[in-house]
């Protein structure tokens, strides 16, 4: 993940200003969201996950997280994560939730939602693909991504 991470982040930095935009991520990560569950295909839900997480991981950069922080970050997430998933719960349904709360409560930490979005839809991910074809995925979308044209534009 660590490869995805900088991956994510040198996306970014080529395209955007490190200036993070609470509804702009909210929106994204609501598409991206509606993307998996609306996803007649398991390869079109997986894709949507891999954003999600791609898209999450963007936010983190933007709000300019210390990597020394991610980790402390992610211990939390992975608690609040696990007090949220039950055996009749499926994770992906959680992440609209998470975002439901990050937009609403303005005292929700924006970190806590990411890393919480990135481990419900690599959970989701583990419902469908065995775990070495996880990173396998987030790299495909990686791929893609890079494929796109570089031109530094505003955040907004």
């Amino acid at each position: 993940m660590i490869n995805i991470c900088n991956r994510v982040a040198g996306w970014n930095a080529a395209r955007y200003d490190r200036e993070y935009n609470h509804d702009l991520a909210i929106a994204l990560l609501r598409e991206e969201y509606r993307e998996t569950i609306d996803a007649v295909e398991q390869v079109d839900a997986l894709d949507g996950l891999c954003d999600s997480i791609y898209v999450a991981l963007g936010v983190l950069w933007k709000c300019n997280i210390p990597t020394d922080q991610w980790e402390l970050d992610e211990k939390e997430a992975v608690k609040f994560v696990e007090s949220l998933v039950g055996p009749h719960i499926q994770p992906v349904f959680l992440i609209g939730a998470v975002i439901d709360a990050c937009e609403c409560d303005s005292e929700f930490p924006v970190a806590l939602a990411m890393h919480a979005i990135v481990l419900l839809a690599r959970a989701q991910m583990a419902l469908m693909l065995p775990p070495e074809a996880h990173i396998e995925a987030l790299n495909i979308v990686c791929d893609a991504n890079d494929l796109k044209s570089v031109m530094k534009t505003p955040s907004h």
